[in-house]
């Protein structure tokens, strides 16, 4: 029995987090001969129930709670034993006190006037914080800097409180982070606001209804699927009433809630992918408040929207080969493309084949033999692996040409018109190997059968008007590293005309118009044009960044008007992903079309004229098809200044015409792009756009407008 006991007393003591020799030495001893008794703690000279009631009084006293009533924090070079030497000042490095509650705590040190100096020399150290359990580490932004790796937990020398370190990198000064109680934050009042305005505000206040105001506007009671578009003139947000010029533009900011980005019309993040936007302190728990980078008198976006848990993730290629020695830069894509944390950690199956760049990716050939490469999201843990062959570098290159698949490179031919291997040399840099005039003879006999062509990966096989070659082909198993193998469709006894030669990357990608107008449930052909004109492979995919409004065919850019409103159409190359995109927009279709010219620039389509020589409104008809009119007789001139005596009665007009109307002069020369006029691009007559001359004048003649 008492054997158990001290047993007990034994386990109840390594909860506590003390020895039994180290326990009873702070005693004074009943009597001397008792001193080393084991089992007695409480030095009674007996082991018995008190000493175990003893020690569950002494895990009482050790438990997680304030440091008399009161709970602190601490940054600091150290791990610290102990809470002692309380800082006041709060960019003292040390101990600060939180309070007698946890309640509602926020401290944020990401601001320079709580800027926290490590060290006042020039030292960097991985620093420590130490926080009361309870208690979380995060950024500006609201990401969880534990979760993420940017702090590692650290064994924590004081009862309720957990350590973590800094592994990003040194520093001497901290401008950061945010420690604060729970793991998230709620909308105030049970509904969530967003802000856009002149001034980075300190509170919710004077809720807007009409979103074409600056201040806060109501986003309800859940982020999930928030979007909101000012990209449309209806929606455009006037910040400065009244401007008369650029001088009246101010820097504003944007507020938003944790969880919730800004985005433009090419889903693109205007915060971290093109920093348009750039954090600023928030003064609004649970928000984030953005500054944009320039000045604005009325905002035509941003799109803010939710934030998104990452869902899926892909890798730029599925299998690469390299040399040993090199390198290759693979890529990672998470989705959705509006996801909270975008970052991406590598990992590779084999480092002694090839290792990978745990943060960008960069992989490094070592040994020969094969490597899977892991990027895995930060969020959400989402896997997808590329297969990374690594080869013996070569001192030369070859290719084949014969009726079996070769498992070596062997028998090197020095005639070219025999099969077998042909050397190419130390490079492939400029590579041409064309057939056509050295005709290799597979048989001397009439006997036909499909051959294999043999290449190194970097190369490719055109046909004898320069395209793509490979339709002549199927992919074939390839016995050696670093080379493709491919099976001609045909049986064949002479071989001519096939051109082997390297690759030409795509450099550039354009579309054929910058921007277009349709109506709704018409269509619009885009062309896209692959630079160079040489390059292998030329094929694009298309996309919309707003279905809803116009949708495009992927393959074959045919656009397709859905509603009325404007859409990004996106055009990227299927090697290297150059993009390229133009600006569409949607108009109702109309029942009658007019034209305007005149001393001012309208504001609706109202009085139209009869008389072709008056200023003012002129009707089309119900149709733009085969439409146009000649102003280019005498007849026809327009008189903009009635009276004119001298120069000095001249003046700038306008001419206002729907959108997909050429404006060209009797010589066919594009009025809209030759600088004669320039474009208003603050219209408001929708399915219209109009234009102010670039020189004065009392009439108008010239100016043909047709369909």
């Amino acid at each position: 029995m008492k054997t158990k006991l001290i047993t007990t007393l034994t386990a109840l003591l390594m909860l506590v987090g003390i020895s039994a020799q180290a326990q009873t030495g702070n005693q004074t001893p009943a009597s001397a001969e008792n001193t080393d008794l084991e089992g007695d703690v409480n030095h009674d000279g007996k082991v018995d129930v008190a000493d175990v009631t003893y020690i569950v009084n002494l895990i009482m006293k050790n438990k997680s709670e304030a440091k008399d009533g009161t709970y602190y924090w601490y940054i600091g070079a150290d791990n610290p034993a102990s809470i002692s030497d309380i800082q006041t000042d709060n960019t003292v490095a040390g101990w600060h006190e939180i309070g007698a509650s946890l309640d509602g705590f926020v401290l944020d040190t990401n601001n320079e006037s709580n800027e926290v100096i490590l060290n006042t020399q020039p030292e960097y150290y991985n620093y420590y914080v130490v926080i009361p359990n309870g208690l979380g580490v995060w950024d500006a932004i609201g990401t969880n800097l534990i979760a993420i790796g940017s702090f590692v937990e650290e064994a924590c020398n004081i009862t309720g409180y957990k350590a973590y370190k800094y592994v990003e990198y040194k520093v001497r000064t901290v401008a950061g982070p945010i420690i604060k109680e729970g793991t998230s934050n709620e909308p105030i009042n049970d509904i969530f606001y967003w802000y856009i305005g002149a001034e980075n505000p300190t509170s919710i206040s004077d809720i807007q209804t009409d979103n074409t105001k600056p201040g806060w506007h109501e986003i309800g009671e859940s982020l999930s699927g928030f979007e909101f578009d000012t990209n449309n003139q209806a929606n455009w947000v006037t910040l400065v009433e009244n401007a008369t010029s650029m001088d009246d533009a101010i820097q504003y900011y944007v507020v938003i809630p944790n969880g919730s980005g800004i985005y433009n019309a090419s889903n693109m993040n205007m915060v971290e992918d093109i920093q348009i936007f750039y954090p600023v302190t928030c003064n609004i728990p649970g928000y984030n408040a953005y500054q944009y980078y320039t000045k604005a008198i009325t905002v035509n976006g941003p799109i803010i929207q939710e934030c998104l848990p990452v869902s899926g993730l892909s890798i730029s290629t599925s299998k690469s080969s390299i040399n040993v020695g090199n390198t290759l830069k693979l890529d990672a894509t998470v989705s959705p493309y509006n996801a909270y944390n975008k970052n991406v950690m590598w990992s590779s199956s084999n480092p002694e084949i090839a290792t990978v760049d745990e943060t960008t990716g960069l992989v490094t050939g070592v040994a020969i033999g094969t490597a899977t490469i892991t990027a895995t999201s930060v969020d959400g843990g989402k896997t997808a692996t590329a297969t990374v062959e690594v080869v013996e570098t070569l001192t030369g290159y070859y290719w084949y040409i014969g009726v079996d698949n070769p498992t070596t490179i062997s028998d090197i031919q020095t005639d070219n018109t025999k099969p077998g291997w042909h050397e190419i040399g130390t490079s492939i840099n400029g590579f041409v190997l064309e057939t056509s005039t050295n005709g290799i003879v597979l048989y001397t006999t009439n006997t036909r059968t499909p051959y294999y062509v043999v290449i190194p990966n970097e190369l490719y096989i055109y046909d004898d008007a320069n395209d793509d070659g490979l339709y002549l082909f199927d992919d074939a198993e390839c016995n050696i590293p670093g080379y493709k193998a491919y099976l001609y469709l045909a049986e064949t006894r002479i071989v001519g005309g096939i051109i082997i030669k390297e690759s030409t990357p795509v450099s550039e990608v354009s579309i054929s118009t910058s921007e277009s107008s349709i109506n709704v449930g018409n269509t619009i052909q885009l062309e896209a044009t692959i630079s160079p004109s040489n390059a292998t492979n030329q094929d694009v995919t298309w996309s919309s960044s707003n279905p809803e409004i116009a949708t495009v065919d992927e393959t074959t850019g045919l656009v397709t008007g859905v509603s009325n409103g404007t859409t990004t159409i996106i055009a990227t190359s299927v090697d290297g992903g150059k993009t390229a995109t133009t600006r569409v927009e949607v108009v109702e279709t109309l029942s009658n079309y007019y034209w305007y010219a005149g001393a001012t620039l309208p504001t609706s389509i109202s009085n139209i004229q009869t008389d072709n020589a008056k200023p003012g409104w002129h009707s089309i008809g119900s149709s733009l098809s085969g439409f146009e009119h000649d102003m280019n007789l005498r007849e026809n001139w327009i008189t903009i200044v009635e009276n004119a005596q001298s120069e000095a009665d001249l003046i700038h007009y306008y001419i206002v015409i729907p959108t997909g109307v050429s404006f060209k002069d009797g010589l066919g020369t594009n009025l809209k792009t030759n600088g004669d006029f320039t474009k208003e691009n603050n219209f408001n007559i929708s399915g219209y756009e109009a234009y102010k001359s670039t020189d004065t004048s009392s009439r108008i003649r010239g100016i043909i407008l047709k369909e």
